[in-house]
C-alpha cells in the first residue's frame, strides 16, 4: 500500500530533553502527517521527505553572522553547521520548510541576514522573562501567508530566546513584529518558507498555531520534490 501521508524532517539536537521535537510530532501526527526527528549525529532518514522543520535550541554561533560571542556560552558548532546543509539543500530543493526560533534565525544567516545576539537590553514594552504559554503580542504584515494561515492580525505567542533577526536575508520579507518593534517572523514570497521567533509547537490548544504546521503539511503533500538525506564526508547531503 502507498504511503500517501506527508513525510516530514524534523531537526534538532543529540543531547538533552527534545521537547520541541516531541511537542512537534505530536501537532504533525494529528495533521496525518509522518515526522522523522534527525540531528548532527543521526542524519540519515530511511525514505525521502516532503518537508522540513528547523528547531529551536541553542543560540547559534555568532562567527556565522559575524557577531561577537558570549564568553561561556554553549554553542553547538556541530548542531549549526549540520542544520546550515540542511536549510541550504532543503532550499535548493524547493522544499516547503519552517523555522522555528533558532530556526527562524539560522534561515535567515543561510540567506545572508544578520542577527541581534542579545535583545534584552532593547526590550521596553515586552518582558525579559521566557514564557512557554502566550505572553507577548505580534503584529503581522497584511496580506502575508502568515497572516493567511492564521487568520490574524495580531497573535498572542510565547517568549523563549534572547537572539533575534536584524536585518532579512536574501528573499526574505518581515511579516511580524512585537511591541518593541523586534521582528517576530519572515517569510519568502514564492514556495512555503517561513521563519517564526515563538515556539507554535507548544501551543497545539491554539488554532492560529496549529494552521502553521496545517499550511506546512498542505504544501509538503503539494510538493512534488521530495528529498533524501545521507552523509557523505561529514557534509548533510539531499539526493
Amino acid at each position: 500500500m502507498t504511503d500517501s501521508r506527508p513525510h516530514i524532517a524534523v531537526t534538532g539536537p543529540d543531547k538533552g530533553f527534545k521537547a520541541g521535537w516531541w511537542a512537534s510530532r505530536f501537532i504533525l501526527r494529528g495533521l496525518g502527517a509522518r515526522p522523522h526527528y534527525i540531528s548532527p549525529a543521526n542524519p540519515q532518514l530511511e525514505r525521502p521527505v516532503d518537508a522540513v522543520i528547523i528547531g529551536g535550541g541553542s543560540d547559534i554561533q555568532p562567527d556565522h553572522y559575524k557577531g561577537d560571542p558570549i564568553l561561556g556560552y554553549p554553542y553547538d558548532p556541530a548542531r549549526d553547521a549540520f542544520e546550515i546543509a540542511v536549510v541550504e539543500q532543503a532550499l535548493a530543493k524547493r522544499l516547503p520548510l519552517l523555522g522555528i526560533c533558532r530556526g527562524a534565525q539560522l534561515l535567515n544567516v543561510v540567506k545572508g541576514g544578520n542577527l541581534l545576539g542579545d535583545v534584552r537590553p532593547l526590550r521596553k514594552h515586552t518582558s525579559n522573562r521566557n514564557f512557554i504559554t502566550p505572553s507577548k503580542s505580534v503584529r503581522l504584515s497584511l496580506g502575508s501567508r502568515l497572516a493567511k494561515l492564521t487568520q490574524r492580525q495580531q497573535l498572542k505567542v510565547n517568549s523563549l530566546h534572547k537572539q533575534a533577526i536584524a536585518t532579512p536575508g536574501e528573499g526574505l520579507q518581515i511579516v511580524a513584529r512585537d511591541k518593541d518593534d523586534l521582528v517576530q517572523a519572515v517569510e519568502a514570497p514564492e514556495g512555503f518558507v517561513m521563519g517564526v521567533q515563538w515556539h507554535p509547537e507548544y501551543l497545539p490548544y491554539k488554532k492560529p498555531q496549529r494552521e502553521l504546521f496545517r499550511g506546512l503539511c498542505k504544501a509538503a503533500s503539494n510538493n512534488s520534490q521530495q528529498a533524501t538525506l545521507s552523509v557523505e564526508k561529514r557534509r548533510i547531503i539531499f539526493s
